[in-house]
C-alpha cells in the first residue's frame, strides 16, 4: 500500500515511466485520489485523479505526453475544436476563459486558419474582456464565414460545476486539462492542473497549502509522498482554514467541497 506505483497501478499504464516524469516535471497527485493513498475509503467512484504541474510549457506538455502513454485519452483538445468550427460553414463552440488564455500561449497550430485564431482573433477578444474569471465561458460562432466572440455579462450570475473547478481547493485560478481514463469497462476523469497565479508559474506545494482543509493538504509525487497533517487525517478529524475573501458562488461551491469529505467520514472542525 504504501508504494506509489502499485498504488497508480490500479488505474494507470507503464506507471514507473509516469512516476519518473512526475519527478521530471515537478507533478503531483493530489485531492481525494493522494488522500486515499493515506486513508483507505476516502474515495467513491466519482472521484477524479487530479494532477499538479507547474506552470511551465516543457512541464504541461511533458506530463500530458507522460498521462497519454499511461492510458489517459485528452478530451475536447481546443485546436480540434476549433478547427472543426473553423471548417464548417455554420457552427458555434463554448470555451472557458482560462483554456482560452492557456492555448494563446501555444504557437504550434499547422494551419494559417488556426494560427490566425489563436495569435491574433483570440487574443484581442480577450484583452477586450480582461475582467473575466478564468472561470467563465464565452461563444465562438462561425457564421457567413466570419467569426464572433459572444462574452457573457458580468450582471448575470456566476456557474460552474465543482467538479470540474480545483481552484475552489485553494482559492487560486487554474488552467485544466480534462482526459479520461477507461479501464475494466468504466472511464474515471482524469485532471491535469496547470498552477499559476496571474500567468506566472507556481510550484505544486505552495498550491496545496492554500487547499480548503487539512485533509486533502497531501501529495503523491516522483520523489515520494507526503501528508501535510497526517496523524489528524489518519484518525478522519481534520481543520479548515479561514479563507480570504471570496464570491458568494466560491464560497457556495466551497462548502459543497467540504461536505463531499464529510460524507466520507471526515470530522471538520472550522479552524480557531
Amino acid at each position: 500500500r504504501l508504494d506509489p506505483v502499485v498504488y497508480l497501478s490500479s488505474a494507470f499504464s507503464y506507471c514507473i515511466s509516469l512516476i519518473a516524469a512526475m519527478a521530471d516535471y515537478g507533478c503531483v497527485l493530489s485531492g481525494s485520489r493522494a488522500l486515499n493513498f493515506f486513508v483507505p475509503g476516502s474515495v467513491d467512484e466519482t472521484s477524479d485523479w487530479d494532477f499538479y504541474v507547474n506552470g511551465y510549457t516543457s512541464c504541461v506538455v511533458g506530463m500530458m505526453n507522460a498521462l497519454e502513454v499511461s492510458g489517459v485519452k485528452w478530451a475536447d483538445m481546443l485546436g480540434d475544436r476549433v478547427r472543426e468550427l473553423l471548417n464548417a460553414e455554420e457552427s458555434s463552440i463554448s470555451i472557458r476563459v482560462g483554456e482560452a488564455w492557456n492555448a494563446v500561449g501555444n504557437p504550434g497550430r499547422d494551419t494559417d486558419e488556426l494560427a490566425n485564431f489563436f495569435g491574433t482573433l483570440l487574443p484581442d477578444a480577450l484583452r477586450r474582456n480582461i475582467d473575466l474569471s478564468r472561470q467563465d465561458e464565452f461563444k465562438v460562432l462561425k457564421r457567413n464565414g466570419d467569426v464572433h466572440f459572444i462574452f457573457p455579462s458580468r450582471d448575470l450570475p456566476e456557474t460552474t460545476d465543482e467538479e470540474n473547478d480545483p481552484s475552489i481547493a485553494s482559492g487560486s485560478d487554474f488552467s485544466v486539462l480534462t482526459g479520461y481514463l477507461s479501464r475494466n469497462g468504466r472511464s474515471t476523469k482524469v485532471q491535469l492542473i496547470i498552477c499559476h497565479a496571474y500567468g506566472r508559474p507556481q510550484s505544486c506545494l505552495q498550491v496545496i497549502s492554500r487547499f480548503h482543509s487539512t485533509p486533502v493538504q497531501c501529495f503523491l509525487g516522483g520523489f515520494g509522498a507526503g501528508h501535510m497533517f497526517y496523524d489528524k487525517t489518519a484518525s478522519k478529524t481534520g481543520i479548515i482554514w479561514n479563507p480570504k475573501e471570496e464570491s458568494l458562488r466560491r464560497a457556495r461551491l466551497r462548502t459543497e467541497a467540504l461536505n463531499k469529505y464529510r460524507t466520507r467520514g471526515y470530522d471538520l472542525k472550522q479552524q480557531e
